[in-house]
């Protein structure tokens, strides 16, 4: 459009000195058009001198444009390339040439040494490229083109930063004492036990009596297993979800997470005489000797036969207490049993007998 403009202008006598510049050797053959020949013309250098690159651009372009144009005049804005002969038939005048490139032009004339080698030696690592590609910028161009350049080590800095502050969050909230942890079979999530921060859920008054629920505690609850001696391997087995729940639930018993396990009888007889290596853990072997010989402790224990045939205390019939109907449970035989021997288990499981009997 300005090239138009101009051509129009000169064509109606205005007094036009239009600018000729080229790109690269792909925009010789247009970039000329609407141009006269034997005419003035102004050539600008400013900004396109400094860097190696741009001079291998900017030097063709001049040569090619004072052969095809042939001006009479050319005017250059900045500095003068030292490889265009001056001794051509135009008239060439150097403008706005600063006093830094004028020495560095003179300085370059009176040396063998080419002028891309002295004054702009090509950058030899990424992080030299870099500074010398942000040495004119602004400082928010510099965030923009380090932004740029950078997005994908960017992205990783910010996932590596984000996987160890999850991690970290995590290993804390994992080395937390545990306040209560338990399991509740058979009742298919139909509690008021569902999470351990449900309203009306018994455990989480009993968290609240004894100062354990506050963000210091970590608290356990799992309400989705189903077990039954006769019919576990016929139905259970055939709901993938389910069959994932027993898994885990005989890994947990197995390994000290669970304190207590709410049960009703089917699951009860299941914990005792399963072919499993799910096994409870005696009373004896988690209460304390106090606790055992309490008379309230006595009347509610429950002992059954394990397969070898000998005789343990293996849970409390806990059905007539009001933290058992608190549970609001879908069965009315409710037993509580004991599922882990570490220091941290016993504690938990005796504090928690003794508050659901009030013996405290």
């Amino acid at each position: 459009m300005g090239r138009a403009i101009a051509t129009w202008l000169k064509d109606n006598g205005v007094k036009v000195i239009p600018n000729a510049r080229l790109g690269d050797e792909r925009t010789y053959d247009f970039a000329l058009e609407g141009l006269y020949k034997n005419d003035v013309i102004a050539i600008g250098t400013v900004g396109s001198y400094k860097r190696l690159d741009e001079r291998n651009l900017l030097i063709p372009a001049i040569k090619k444009t004072l052969e095809t144009l042939e001006p009479s005049d050319a005017i250059i804005y900045g500095t003068m390339p030292k490889e265009i002969d001056k001794s051509s038939e135009s008239k060439i005048e150097t403008l706005n040439e600063t006093k830094e490139e004028a020495t560095e032009s003179s300085n370059n004339e009176d040396s063998n040494t080419p002028l891309e080698e002295e004054t702009i030696p090509e950058p030899k690592t990424s992080l030299e490229r870099m500074k010398y590609e942000m040495r004119d910028m602004t400082g928010f161009q510099k965030f923009k083109y380090i932004l740029y350049y950078n997005i994908v080590y960017i992205i990783i800095l910010c996932v590596v930063i984000a996987v160890s502050i999850y991690c970290i969050h995590t290993m804390r909230q994992n080395s937390r004492p545990v306040g209560i942890s338990y399991v509740i079979l058979n009742c298919n999530n139909n509690t008021s036990a569902l999470t351990v921060a449900t309203e009306g859920n018994p455990f989480k008054d009993y968290l609240e009596a004894y100062g354990l629920n506050s963000s210091k505690y970590q608290n356990h609850s799992n309400t989705r297993v189903m077990v039954d001696l006769e019919t576990q391997e016929d139905d259970y087995y055939k709901d993938i979800l389910s069959s994932g729940f027993l898994t885990q639930f005989r890994e947990f018993m197995n390994t000290d997470f669970y304190d207590v396990v709410i049960t009703d009888k089917k699951g009860l007889e299941y914990l005792i005489k399963s072919e499993t290596k799910v096994r409870l853990k005696i009373m004896d072997d988690v209460l304390s000797d106090e606790l055992m010989n309490n008379k309230i402790i006595k009347d509610h224990t429950i002992r059954e036969k394990d397969l070898t045939d000998i005789e343990y205390a293996v849970a409390l019939d806990i059905r007539d207490t009001d933290f058992a109907k608190k549970l609001k449970l879908p069965y009315d035989d409710i037993y509580l049993c004991y599922a882990g021997t570490s220091e941290e288990n016993k504690k938990n499981a005796e504090q928690l007998t003794r508050y659901i009997f009030g013996l405290n």
